[in-house]
Parts: C-alpha cells; sequence; structure tokens
C-alpha cells in the first residue's frame, strides 16, 4: 500500500472520529437540557429551520470548537502539553537532544 493511501486513510479515520464525537457532545447537550423537538433550536442559534435540533447542536459545537478564546485556549492548554509530552518520549532517545 501506497503512503499517500495510508495518509488518506488516516485522515478520514480522524475525520470519521472527530464527527463522532461532535455527534455524542451534542446529544449529550440535547438530552442533558432536555430539548423537546418541538422547540425551534435552528432558529434561535442561527441556522437553517429546516435542520433538527441534533443537527443545530452539531453545528454550533463545531462553530464554538473553532472559535478558540483565551478561556477554551486554557482549559486544554495541559491537555495537550500532557499529549505532546507521550508523543516526545516516543521519539528515539538519539533525537530527544535536538528538543533543547
Amino acid at each position: 500500500m501506497n503512503i499517500v493511501y495510508l495518509n488518506e486513510a488516516r485522515m478520514r479515520r480522524q475525520l470519521e472520529k472527530a464527527q463522532s464525537l461532535v455527534s455524542r457532545i451534542a446529544q449529550a447537550l440535547l438530552d442533558g437540557y432536555a430539548i423537546q423537538p418541538e422547540l425551534p433550536l435552528a432558529e434561535t442559534l442561527g441556522y437553517d429551520m429546516s435542520i433538527s435540533n441534533l443537527e443545530a447542536l452539531e453545528l454550533f459545537v463545531k462553530d464554538q470548537l473553532q472559535l478558540l478564546d483565551e478561556q477554551l485556549a486554557q482549559s486544554v492548554f495541559q491537555v495537550l502539553c500532557d499529549r505532546l509530552q507521550r508523543r516526545l518520549t516516543r521519539m528515539p532517545s538519539h533525537l530527544q537532544g535536538s528538543l533543547l
């Protein structure tokens, strides 16, 4: 298999995982706030009225995650540091000296 195809497959899986996570967050918001199906949530959030409340919440989550503000950045900074640290510790030891 070609490297290009591996990268495309990896990107496709990452996008599918991200969409799944967005859908789960949206469903949790829908359930957590007990939003009734007849509530015009899409219109309230500024989206096309023809979409469902779940679809409106999915768009809302995506939009909010794209608008990285200071508070959100601070909230995720430690998570990013931990993830980077895990990746860096997997590097071969002869390459780790160049990080100083």
